[in-house]
């Protein structure tokens, strides 16, 4: 622009400039709207007007630019063709695509008014709105006609800027990889690197980054619903729907803003609840009519579906729409094939849509695609029957959880992560539903089906050691084998006692599975309960016993007894139990992952009594390791026993009858295992102080003599003696049956290590026992066990000290006894035969 010094508008442009220079918005649009009004000229007018908007834009004051740029269109309308190709940027930069093309396409009729650069903005407005609306390849044309006619005129910065909006919208399409460089300093930047982030399942970044956001100067009304829409994503990226929630009330705010008030209205509700509007998508682009399609078919209007799907099959071009629709056909498919008997139609269909979309789907930007893929033809598969359509299924369903992992991998909070890996169901959680979805199909549902898929789920690395007869693989039959179900289940069943029964527990993301298996009963329930939450309320009730201290605080306020109640109505211990045959009063227990940490002894049952003494209870590593602990349990019945305790005056005396003692001074790591290899003692018990190590359970000890390292039981040492001669070891220190888990079901511990040293079963502490009612109910353990199963010894034992009189404060709560667990086999210990254990009963009965 040229302007001379005498130009009664030269002051006022000069005044401007110095307002920009220092930053004052205020004072610069004021001198430009007095240097607009002096200017005489029409040309200059023009000029200034021009240079008005664009200083504006830079100062980041986009609405005020827009403002004062339909002012001067409105003066003389439809106003110059230079004002208006700046409107439509103006509008563009807004988020008002839908207005922004409609006026570049307005402009583009009078192109012979244009010069060069006029018409290479002009593409890249209708490029950017294209983009927008997900036509990706007629936005690629425009954009890559801007860029070549501003590679012309030498316009480098805007080439380079040409060269970034091309780069983000081939990472959207997933063309080639996101990447992240240089520092946003806008709101639009932020907008910009939040989707890049998100294209590389940096999800939590993401996230802050708009956070981050919100807090700049140049966010404006216009730019606020934009963030709170791609906020709103995230949230459900991280699985966080209270998240969801909380963004609601600020969603719907911001969608009051945007340029296109009722539009983004109703994409707010669509973004915050499921469920299609029958209006149809609330966009024009190509992924929210798949997202429509998929929310039609979660309302199950699948006509409207395959008609909307067949709409959109001919609008997808690029490999991420074509990853989407196939997507959307596939869960089509699978729905269709659970409505229909004998015809493998379906599934066949869904598996080739599912195997495209996974396909397509191959870039870090369509992670979330391809693990829908995997999920869906894992489904597919199962529903097929062929012979190897079960392990591929499974391998699917892996394949899709390692790559969920990686998600959660990249986010950098451990909450996020240990959040996010919660709420995905892994092969086995998917095996459990494809098995449930199954059995409701078949015209005489059984549950054996269910069993074998909860069994699936338990870790078996133990049963190469305690198998006789060398390693082998646990022989489950396959998930669609109902025969072979039947048969395994009716095979675990008749080996139990008729008071006896198992239960199978495993929690999915949103319910909490449970099967039943004894011999007049096979049953499977289930109760609608969040992983995440329950998992949340057993990590809250094991922060009661962290240490001394907190326990005896969580039983004198009652908050200990608070917390096992939420865990018991989270698991519907009451729905389980309900249902047991009046013989059954022995419960073998199979859970696993944090279920296991369950002190289910403790819970209440809906009567208030608690679980532990209405039924003896044991915890059994898998189903498939009953018989051959079992068979390991029958080679080693006998009541000598063997008591290991240092001199520790903090210790409460036993009162046991024991065969042999290791006291004071000979109660050293090396001392026991002397003692264990000459296999005369079928009863074990070592006791002494326990310290878990929290952070890595290989420096858990049990404190034996000397007072020191050299004194210190290890589970790795305790793994390296021989327990072969062992029935039972009873663990009588604290934290000794806490354990550290090593993968997804596995446990590193000291009851592990017995197991693997040998023993048939062992006793051991989930949490810090005070030491009187531990000595007291151990004592009374092993006087039961002269005349009872293991389990119902420890159920009477647990009795006796519950109705006892214990020298402790609240010697009644849960806290005091529920702590002791049994693991393993819980038949019975002694040699002796019924009639003299009914003589050793009367025995006690009398008080002799």
């Amino acid at each position: 622009m040229q302007i001379f010094s005498d130009d009664p508008a030269a002051e006022h442009v000069t005044k401007a400039g110095e307002c920009y220079e220092a930053g004052d918005v205020d004072g610069c649009d004021a001198a430009y709207g007095r240097a607009v009004r002096a200017a005489e000229r029409a040309g200059l007018r023009e000029e200034l007007q021009e240079d008005h908007l664009s200083v504006l834009m830079k100062l980041r004051k986009r609405e005020l630019a827009l403002r004062r740029c339909e002012e001067y269109l409105g003066e003389h309308p439809p106003g110059p063709t230079g004002l208006r190709v700046l409107h439509a940027e103006i509008l563009t930069s807004l988020g008002d695509h839908g207005r922004a093309d409609a006026e570049a396409l307005a402009v583009s009729q009078h192109e012979g008014e244009l010069d060069a650069e006029e018409v290479a903005r002009l593409h890249r407005v209708r490029g950017l709105a294209l983009a927008n609306d997900g036509s990706s390849e007629a936005a690629m044309r425009h954009l890559s006609a801007a860029k070549e006619r501003f590679g012309d005129l030498g316009t480098s910065d805007l080439l380079l800027q040409m060269s970034e909006e091309i780069e983000v919208l081939l990472k959207r399409e997933g063309h080639m990889a996101a990447t992240i460089g240089g520092v946003p300093e806008t709101v639009p930047d932020h907008l910009l690197r939040a989707e890049e982030l998100r294209h590389q399942a940096r999800y939590e970044e993401a996230f802050w980054t708009l956070v981050r956001a919100l807090r700049l100067p140049d966010l404006e009304p216009a730019l606020y619903w934009p963030v709170m829409r791609e906020m709103t994503t995230l949230a459900w990226a991280l699985r966080l729907p209270g998240l969801v929630e909380r963004l609601g009330p600020f969603l719907w705010e911001a969608a009051g803003l945007a340029p296109e008030p009722q539009a983004a209205q109703a994409e707010a509700v669509s973004l915050r609840r499921p469920g299609a509007p029958k209006t149809g998508p609330v966009s024009r682009r190509f992924d929210a009519g798949v997202a429509h399609v998929r929310r039609l078919l979660d309302d199950a209007r699948q006509a409207d579906a395959e008609e909307s799907l067949k709409e959109l099959r001919d609008r997808a071009a690029s490999p991420r729409d074509l990853a989407l629709w196939h997507l959307a056909a596939a869960e089509a498919e699978l729905i269709r094939s659970r409505h229909v008997r004998g015809d493998a139609a379906p599934s066949r269909e869904c598996a080739g849509h599912a195997a495209l979309s996974a396909t397509y789907a191959w870039t870090d930007s369509l992670l979330e695609v391809r693990i829908a893929a995997l999920r869906i033809l894992g489904h597919a598969l199962a529903g097929m029957g062929l012979p190897d359509s079960d392990d591929r299924a499974v391998d699917c369903w892996g394949q899709a959880h390692r790559l969920e992992e990686e998600i959660a991998i990249r986010q950098p909070g451990d909450p996020i992560r240990i959040h996010m890996l919660r709420a995905m169901p892994d092969e086995h959680d998917e095996r459990v539903r494809s098995a449930l979805e199954r059995t409701q199909r078949l015209e005489t549902p059984t549950a054996a089906g269910i069993a074998v898929a909860l069994e699936a789920a338990r870790g078996a690395l133990i049963l190469p050691r305690i198998l006789p007869g060398g390693p082998r693989a646990r022989d489950l039959p396959r998930p669609s084998d109902w025969a072979g179900a039947r048969d395994w289940v009716g095979r675990m069943a008749a080996a139990l006692p008729r008071d006896q029964a198992v239960w199978l527990i495993h929690a999915t993301p949103d319910r909490v599975h449970h099967v039943v298996i004894c011999r007049e009963l096979l049953h499977h329930t289930y109760v609608q309960s969040s992983r995440q939450e329950l998992y949340q309320a057993i990590g809250s009730l094991a922060r009661c016993w962290e240490s001394p201290v907190t326990l005896e605080a969580s039983a004198a306020s009652g908050e200990f007894a608070r917390r096992l109640k939420g865990i018991a109505l989270r698991l519907g211990v009451g729905a389980v139990t309900g249902r047991l045959p009046a013989q059954v009063r022995r419960l073998a227990v199979v859970a696993g992952n944090e279920l296991s940490d369950v002190p289910l002894a403790a819970l209440p049952l809906p009567d208030s009594e608690p679980l532990g003494l209405r039924y003896a209870l044991s915890d059994l590593p898998c189903l498939s390791a009953l018989a051959p602990l079992r068979e390991r349990s029958d080679t080693r019945r006998g009541d000598d026993a063997l008591l290991v305790r240092p001199d520790d005056d903090g210790l409460a005396p036993s009162r046991a009858r024991v065969l042999d003692t290791l006291p004071g001074a000979a109660a050293t790591p090396d001392g026991l295992r002397e003692g264990l290899a000459a296999r005369r003692h079928q009863i074990v018990r070592i006791d002494g102080h326990g310290v878990y190590g929290h952070d890595d359970a290989r420096f858990s000890v049990i404190k034996l003599w000397p007072p020191g390292m050299p004194g210190h039981l290890r589970a790795e040492d305790l793994e390296g003696m021989d327990l072969h001669g062992c029935g039972t070891l009873v663990l009588g220190a604290c934290e000794s049956g806490m354990a550290q888990r090593l993968g997804r079901d596995e446990r590193r511990g000291f009851v592990r290590a017995a197991f693997n040293a040998g023993a048939a079963s062992v006793v051991a502490a989930r949490w810090i026992a005070p030491d009187l009612p531990a000595a007291e109910l151990l004592d009374r353990f092993q006087g039961h066990l002269r005349r009872l199963p293991r389990d119902l010894a420890l159920r009477a034992a647990m009795r006796d000290v519950h109705a006892g009189d214990v020298a402790v404060p609240f010697p009644r709560d849960p806290s005091r006894w529920a702590c002791w667990s049994l693991y393993g086999d819980s038949g019975l210990q002694t040699k002796a035969g019924p009639l003299r254990r009914w003589m050793r009963r009367w025995i006690v009965q009398k008080g002799h």
